[in-house]
Formats: structure tokens, sequence, C-alpha cells
């Protein structure tokens, strides 16, 4: 008896879609790599299995695809406008919440290698010039890695990220495309499997040859820069459940086990826009929320906040930054550590496979966003080979 074949039909299925539906931009010699590419994603939840692609093949930059858009009535994105092949602008029950401001900005992810990851720093939107990364293909209509949401839910985007290339305080020049793979693919709730306060995020990252290791530490997955002018007020949770207040504390020391410990006394304030602009406050936990009220906790039932979940206990960080206006930065990284192991995998990117991860965004008031997380938690069985 052959105990594959289930999932080995789900792959063939896959696979077909993939062959309909994947769109190459650009002119190229059949490069079938891109499906596989995908398939680091589709596949590794249907089978718990990454592929390795073949590289061969030859392509040729074009201009970009255009703007893609998703909305299910409650969130509402927009991608690759300008060419930037991430989220460029997002809205929560119809109030625009981030807008395209540049490159390194916006909603997405990035990565940095071990040393001086600052002037190594593979961003999915761009440099700090302005110049796009590359889209090197897309899955307009995505299936979100089998949840049985209607594939026109879903977007998954292939891109061959720029360096960043900002550091020691000034922007040194363009960029240049390096060799890592990433994809970035999105999928918003039904109501029908998943609630239509929940935008699922699945995100991959893949070495080819002549790149750097990179840290975990220091990857932002996702980023996102909403405007502080809406989205002012802080909050956090350790378990997803049970959120409080996010009191910046002027002074962190790592006491080991993933935990972090304020010996330096807080700042009292919550509200972002009174911050210093530039000053990163980290923290540990699972969830990381941002609300347009300063009392959404006595409040639960008001107001509107997004916020980031993982399902495992992670690093994550606020930050106010002044772009085109005002925005605050708020993202959860790859690995809480303080310091990076180079032999430990789950600490770093050295080999040449899929580092898939799946974490979601729930929107809403206080009580809606604790109720997304708990149903993603029932629902959501794989969240990608993140952790070794």
């Amino acid at each position: 008896m052959n105990n594959n074949k289930p999932t080995n039909h789900l792959i063939e299925r896959a696979l077909s879609a993939l062959r309909k539906e994947y769109v190459v931009v650009g002119k190229t010699y059949v490069r079938a790599w891109h499906a596989w590419l995908t398939l680091g994603i589709v596949v590794g939840i249907v089978a718990g299995v990454v592929f390795v692609a073949n590289r061969s093949g030859e392509f040729e930059t074009t201009k970009a695809a255009g703007v893609f858009t998703k909305d299910n009535g409650i969130i509402r994105i927009n991608l690759n406008e300008g060419g930037y092949p991430m989220i460029t602008s997002m809205y929560i029950t119809g109030i625009e919440v981030l807008s395209h401001d540049n490159a390194g900005a916006d909603f997405q992810i990035t990565s940095r290698r071990v040393t001086e990851g600052a002037s190594y720093n593979p961003t999915q939107g761009g440099d700090c010039t302005g110049s796009p990364s590359r889209l090197t293909g897309y899955l307009p209509n995505w299936t979100g890695g089998g949840l049985d949401i209607d594939p026109q839910n879903g977007i998954l985007l292939g891109v061959d990220p720029r360096n960043y290339n900002e550091f020691s305080g000034s922007c040194h020049g363009q960029g240049a495309i390096l060799p890592y793979d990433f994809n970035f693919g999105v999928t918003l709730g039904d109501d029908a499997h998943l609630p239509k306060q929940m935008m699922i995020i699945d995100m991959s990252i893949r070495r080819e040859e002549g790149s750097e290791v990179l840290a975990k530490r220091l990857s932002e997955v996702p980023v996102a820069f909403p405007k502080t002018s809406f989205m002012r007020y802080a909050y956090f949770s350790r378990d997803g459940q049970t959120f409080d207040t996010f009191r910046t504390c002027l002074g962190w020391s790592y006491v080991g086990h993933g935990q972090w410990a304020c010996t330096g006394g807080y700042r009292l304030s919550n509200d972002v826009s009174q911050w210093a602009y530039g000053e990163l406050i980290p923290g540990t936990g699972r969830a990381v929320m941002l609300c347009n009220i300063p009392d959404a906790l006595e409040r639960p039932d008001e107001g509107i906040c997004m916020a980031f979940y993982s399902h495992f206990d992670t690093l994550y960080e606020i930050s106010r930054r002044r772009g085109g206006e005002d925005l605050t930065l708020v993202t959860m990284v790859g690995h809480y550590s303080s310091t990076i192991d180079t032999n430990d995998p789950n600490q770093v990117i050295s080999d040449f496979n899929w580092h898939t991860l799946r974490r979601i965004m729930a929107v809403g008031n206080v009580n809606t966003v604790k109720a997304v997380i708990s149903i993603a938690n029932q629902r959501i069985t794989d969240w990608g080979n993140w952790r070794r």
C-alpha cells in the first residue's frame, strides 16, 4: 500500500494549477524553475517538502506587471504600485492605514547578513534610491496553501531583492540585485473558512550561489509602516490573547530563553507619536498590535487595530519613522536571540533550501483581534519550516 498516494495527488493538483496560472514577467525560455519556486510554499505546506529548483534558463527584465488588488470587504490591499513588488497600500474597513512611501517602507519582508547586516540588506521593495526589486513572477489567484479559500482571495509574488544599501546614516547609491529568492504570499479570509478580519502572510527565503548567510534575528518577517496619524497606540501580548499596553522601556537586558527584561525603567506613553524618531523599541511575545485609540484595552469592543501574530515566541519591534509623513514601523523578526549562532539552522539561513514562515495579521477591535488569533490557532496546522 502506498501511504503517500493522497499527498502525491494533492501535489499533482498543485502542479497542474501552477502550470495554468503562474505568470512570468519578461521574456524567457520556458523557465520552469519559477513554478518550482512557488511550490516552495505550496507543496511545502501540503506535503512538508520543499523542492530545490533548477535555475537554468534565460531571463530578461521588463516592465512591472501592473497593480494587483485583493479586497474581501474588510481588508483591501494593493500590491506592486509603481512597480514595487510588495503591499504598497492597505485599507481596513475602507480607511487607508498604509500608503506607499518608499522602497524600504510599506509592507514587505527584509533580511540581513550575520555581520555588518546594515550594509547587506536584501529588501523585497527595493533600495534606498527608490529602485524597485525585481518581480520575477506571480500567481494572481493563489490558493493560500490549501486552506480551501477561494484563490481570488490570495496572491503570491516571486521577487529577486535588491540590497537596500543604506548604512552609516546615508544612502550609498543603487543597491545590487542580490542572489536570493523571496516569495511573498497573502491570503484574505472569506468568512466561510477564515474570518475576513484575518490575512495570512506566507514568506519564504532561499539563498542562491554567491550569497551571504542571513540571520533570522535580523530578518523582518514581516514589517509594515502604517500611518502614525491613524495607528499610533501600541500594545503587545505574550500569548496572543492577553494584551498589555506597550510601555517603552529605556533599557533592555537579555535574560536568556528568549526573554528580555526591562532594566532601565519605563516611559509610560504607548503613543508612538510621542517617541523620538528612529528609536527602535523591542519586546518579546507572540503578538504586537497598533490601534487608533489610546484605551483600546479598556474599550475592547471599540476602535480599529492591526496585529501581527507569531505561533512561536519571538522578538517584535516598534519605531517612529519619518517618511513622506509620520510612520510607525512594526515588525516581527525571525528569531529572538540576542546573539547569533551560525551553526543553528533556527537562527540562520546558511543552506540553499527554502526557509518558509507563515504568520497572520488580524484587524478589528481588541476582542475581534483575539478571536481571529484563536481561530488561526485552531485552523492552521502548518506554519512553515522556519523552525528546524
